[in-house]
């Protein structure tokens, strides 16, 4: 299990086989399969957004990507991550304001009524 990976590694100061290895547990495999060509992942099964003009797809993919770098250590060696983040930064705007569109975002969509 990916969490006492790290609470040997980390807490307990133990010797443990190298981060790679939690990369294809089958959770973060199965949530590497569903990851689109262009990087990001589908946010939801309904396909309509719920907010209108919301790139729910950022917001997915944002979290998707900090469960797998913070869950399962996954690098930019790794292919899903460098995919990811490509994906986020074509998301970025001209003035550099990634962070401020991702909050934006999550705050109109858990805003919705």
């Amino acid at each position: 299990m990916a969490r006492d990976y790290f609470i040997f590694r980390d807490l307990l100061d133990q010797s443990v086989a190298p981060v790679q290895n939690q990369w294809y547990l089958p959770e973060p495999a199965n949530l590497m399969g569903k990851q689109k060509a262009d990087g990001s992942w589908k946010y939801g099964e309904s396909g309509s957004p719920l907010v209108p003009d919301q790139n729910y797809a950022l917001l997915e993919t944002y979290q998707h990507l900090h469960v797998l770098v913070e869950m399962y250590g996954l690098t930019r060696e790794h292919p899903a991550i460098e995919r990811a983040a490509g994906f986020i930064f074509t998301c970025q705007t001209i003035g550099m304001e990634l962070h401020r569109s991702l909050c934006e975002n999550r705050r109109k969509v858990e805003d919705r009524p």
